[in-house]
């Protein structure tokens, strides 16, 4: 739930990209907390 309002109803797909899309370097603590996220992309 995001600013109190819930997705639509409906089928959900998911994708683990872990490793293979950093989007800073796994060298420090600050890039490694980065790389930890949820990225959500709505399509109509």
């Amino acid at each position: 739930m995001i600013n109190g309002l819930a997705p639509p109803p409906g089928p959900r797909e998911t994708r683990g990209f872990g490793p293979d899309r950093p989007i800073d370097t796994n060298a420090t603590a600050k890039g490694k907390a980065k790389n930890r996220r949820i990225e959500f992309k709505l399509i109509d």
